[in-house]
């Protein structure tokens, strides 16, 4: 097993967990980026199995598509299984006072901040609506689909219908993934 870790820190940590536990035969941690990775140096031959957790709360920023399509290309021989292999994003809005209200700004030390509340509508992060009033206004709705094994990084747009269930401000969009 070649493994990499491009954070040292990270990659020191996981270096010595695999050494406690007596696996430095079997296992090899790489202090280097993906990218650097090649055939030969580093891998004897191509990979039969390509195992990526390089995925955010919106799935695609870390640059899962780009780099398991350059794995394909570089490292892994032909039928090589990928996991995770597969990714589904879904999307709904709901309605939430309580996590609006949280996500606004007004004033900080005396500074009024809000022209920052223009500009959050076009702004994600990851919030756990666990800890929220929320309800669904329509159904989960899928929106993009990638099959690792053949997904390749595309400026493609696509449109999607939203069902309502409830009539309601829609005060955000929650978005989440599923992998397979």
């Amino acid at each position: 097993v070649i493994a990499c870790e491009s954070i040292g820190v990270l990659s020191e940590m996981a270096s010595k967990i695999i050494k406690n536990n007596k696996l430095d035969d079997i296992v090899k941690i790489l202090h280097k980026n993906f990218s650097a990775l090649a055939v030969g140096p580093d891998l004897d031959r191509p990979a039969d199995l390509l195992v990526a957790e390089i995925v955010d709360c919106s799935l695609l920023s870390e640059g899962v598509l780009e780099t398991i399509a350059d794995a394909r290309n570089r490292l892994l021989a032909r039928g090589a299984a990928i996991i995770p292999r597969s990714a589904v994003i879904y999307a709904m809005p709901v309605e939430s006072a309580e996590l609006n209200a949280e996500q606004r700004v007004a004033t900080a030390a005396g500074f009024d901040l809000t022209p920052i509340n223009d500009i959050l509508p076009h702004t994600y992060r990851q919030v756990d609506l666990n800890h929220y009033a929320w309800r669904a206004l329509a159904v989960p709705t899928e929106l993009f689909r990638f099959d690792f094994a053949t997904a390749t990084p595309t400026a493609d747009e696509c449109s999607f219908r939203l069902i309502p269930i409830a009539d309601g401000t829609a005060h955000a969009v929650a978005a989440w993934f599923r992998l397979e």
